[in-house]
């Protein structure tokens, strides 16, 4: 069906998209699938605008970072040329019609971050939070005892039956509970799921003090349908229990944080020759060593016939181990400090961080692409973390619309929720936004003759004169 969040607002001639679905070309002017959506007019690019109301859902005008004088790691008229030649080889400038396609598209992408990924993380984390303090209240359960089996002459041994054992005890604290080695299936699902929620919260460059604040900037971007209170600059508004500080993430930061923990979670899992088969483990083992030992180890849950059996109920996308999760930060994520920035023939960059301006405010990095080993330089200001996003679907729009393996014209929310959520630990209702559903190259609409013709072939030639 069509990529597009509900019917195309015009119904002009449709032609091939390079991946499979048919979209109609743009009129002179593409409407805002959002409300209070400026016209177009007032969505000039890269316009700089006075005063902000903390964040960007209802105002869509173009703010860009004007350096302080001290400033020389990035020359902004290298940046807005380069930019500029980038968006007219991709045909996405040139024309009123050709800018109106990537603010639709920058659009779009807002929205589907919105439903497929952030509302469902701040959902979860939700839950698993209250059901961890619940648990926690009752206390640890009491040591199962070891398993009997039965001696038989005419078949395997069968284990004796036993109930689950009741937690008993005084209350503990969350952390105690999280720590302990649960023997029960349902606490060990709520404990790992716990850790897979941490990821979200662990901005990298960033302190492990900074997660409260990153949990409750979570809780305010999920609220809307469209990051209403993204900042790209900065973050939480005075007025909240944990304002923002240049010491904390950037909305910009924590968004490309986010985006780079779904795709860890939902591409295909990284296999390593140099990994230890799972095995069994005494009683004591870490949380996350193999899920055939160490916490949830053979060792604990019976020998033989009955530890396979454990071990084969821990082999699914819930129970990856946080290496088997990183295959979007390892092949197409990297900062400028890294010694090989080129992983793959599309690397999501991150520049080196730039000097404060005036007062002590932090600029947010300016984000690019490393692609085919060229870059491609985005524009600095408030739509730079984003436009960086939809290009890289452009990008491998342009491949067969694959990802390490991942289709990306099919809906991945299933995907995450599978990697994310299990029985006995939390579960979130299905969302409310039917956005949550479609697939991530559903954001690249409308599209166009123009759009269908480019060859990065041709892009990288001219980039590299």
């Amino acid at each position: 069906g069509s990529p597009s969040f509900g019917s195309p607002p015009f119904g002009s001639p449709s032609f091939g998209s390079p991946f499979g679905t048919q979209m109609g070309s743009p009129p002179s002017v593409v409407a805002s699938p959002f409300q209070n959506a400026p016209t177009f007019a007032q969505a000039v690019r890269r316009v700089s605008v006075g005063g902000t109301d903390g964040g960007s859902g209802s105002k869509y005008q173009r703010a860009m970072y004007i350096p302080a004088s001290g400033d020389r790691q990035e020359d902004p008229s290298v940046i807005a040329r380069r930019s500029a030649k980038l968006l007219k080889l991709l045909q996405l400038e040139g024309s009123a019609e050709k800018s109106a396609i990537l603010l639709e598209w920058c659009d779009r992408m807002r929205r589907w971050l919105s439903a497929a990924l952030v509302q469902p993380v701040h959902a979860l984390l939700e839950a698993n939070q209250a059901m961890v303090a619940a648990a926690a209240a009752k206390g640890i359960a009491a040591a199962a005892p070891a398993s009997n089996f039965s001696a038989s002459l005419f078949g395997p041994p069968k284990p004796a039956a036993a109930p689950a054992p009741a937690p008993s005890g005084p209350a503990v604290s969350v952390q105690q509970w999280l720590q302990h080695a649960h023997t029960d299936a349902a606490a060990q699902a709520l404990v790992h799921q716990a850790r897979k929620l941490e990821r979200f919260l662990l901005v990298s460059g960033f302190s492990a003090e900074s997660k409260p604040y990153v949990r409750q900037r979570i809780g305010h971007l999920a609220q809307g349908h469209c990051l209403a209170h993204y900042k790209w600059d900065g973050g939480a508004s005075a007025s909240c229990p944990q304002p923002w500080s240049p010491s904390l993430p950037t909305d910009s930061e924590l968004l490309v944080h986010l985006f780079c923990c779904l795709f860890d979670y939902v591409m295909p899992a990284v296999i390593s020759d140099a990994a230890p088969k799972p095995a069994a483990a005494p009683v004591g083992g870490g949380l996350f060593g193999g899920f055939g030992g160490g916490a949830f180890g053979g060792g604990m849950l019976g020998g033989g016939a009955a530890g396979a059996a454990a071990a084969s109920a821990k082999t699914g996308p819930f129970w990856r181990s946080p290496a088997e999760h990183a295959a979007f930060t390892k092949n197409h994520f990297a900062k400028a400090g890294d010694l090989h920035r080129k992983k793959s023939d599309a690397v999501l960059l991150q520049p080196p961080e730039r000097a404060a301006v005036a007062g002590g405010r932090r600029p947010p990095p300016r984000y690019s692409l490393l692609c085919d080993g060229v870059e491609w330089v985005i524009a600095d200001g408030e739509h730079n973390a984003v436009e960086a996003l939809v290009l890289f679907m452009l990008q491998r729009a342009k491949h067969q619309g694959h990802l390490g393996g991942l289709d990306l014209s099919k809906e991945i929310y299933s995907a995450l929720l599978n990697a994310l959520a299990f029985a006995g630990a939390a579960i979130v209702a299905p969302p409310e936004d039917e956005v949550a559903y479609r697939a991530p190259l559903a954001v690249l609409h409308p599209w166009t003759i123009e759009l269908e013709a480019v060859n990065l072939h041709d892009v990288t030639a001219e980039l590299k004169q």
